[in-house]
């Protein structure tokens, strides 16, 4: 399917990418939404940073579309809660 999807936007002229822009950002929108209804304090979640690595902590903060994360013997984290997983609640 992804392939298809790029082969597609390959393939546009750029009123039409920047409607896909537009979805993009709503369904992100729509997601962090969705991740910050079920996330609480204390709850530990993780996530992956642009070097590949995967940091976990537990939730200090819910913002409307962040979420502060304090990792475990390490620093304090402002997240988009669309790149958060849940891993349990409440810690």
């Amino acid at each position: 399917m992804m392939n298809t999807v790029l082969d597609q936007i390959n393939r546009m002229d750029a009123s039409e990418i920047n409607r896909v822009v537009e979805a993009i950002k709503s369904r992100r929108n729509s997601l962090s939404y969705a991740t910050n209804a079920t996330l609480r304090v204390g709850d530990i979640v993780s996530w992956m940073r642009r070097d590949g690595s995967t940091i976990t902590g537990s939730v200090k903060k819910v913002n409307q579309k962040t979420v502060i994360v304090n990792e475990r013997n390490g620093p304090i984290w402002k997240v988009s809660s669309s790149m958060l997983t849940p891993l349990s609640i409440g810690g």
